[in-house]
Formats: structure tokens, sequence, C-alpha cells
């Protein structure tokens, strides 16, 4: 899903793969993966060119919001500074 939303986000099966340790062979198998088990073409695919699908572009958002809630909880609350618990009555 990672990769599926990086090759998204930057039209390449190559751009910025190699500084995560993947090869463009590997993503791209890992992404015709993810799109057999969503029974879905998620990627429009030509030799210069990956752009998303109707498809891939709802998955992609569905992705992202999974991002953005992962980065909101690891994120420190300004709120929580005390390991103990308030209990309000």
């Amino acid at each position: 899903m990672l990769v599926f939303a990086r090759v998204a986000l930057t039209g390449s099966f190559t751009t910025r793969l190699p500084t995560w340790g993947c090869r463009s062979r590997r993503s791209a198998g890992g992404v015709t993966e993810l799109e057999a088990r969503l029974k879905a073409r998620l990627l429009n695919r030509t030799t210069r060119k990956v752009s998303l699908t109707d498809v891939g572009r709802t998955y992609y958002d569905y992705c992202a919001r999974i991002a953005a809630r992962d980065r909101d909880a690891s994120a420190p609350s300004p709120t929580c500074r005390s390991s103990r618990a308030v209990f309000y009555a």
C-alpha cells in the first residue's frame, strides 16, 4: 500500500523508491499484486507515464486518510503531559 501511494504521488515507479531500498521492478510487482487482491486496476501504465484510474484515485485517498490518522496518532499531544490518569466526575 505504501509503495502504491508513493507511485501515485510521484507518477513514477523509479522516483524516490531507491531511497526506500526498493527496485522499480519489485515495486511494480507489489502494485500488480495489490491490484490482483483488490480485483481492480489502480494505475494506467505506459512506457513514459503512470497515472491513477478512478478506482486508483479513490484508493489513494483512502491510503492518504490512513497515513494522516497514523501521523496524528503518533504525534505527541500537547494536553497529555502526565502519565497519571485524571478522572472528572
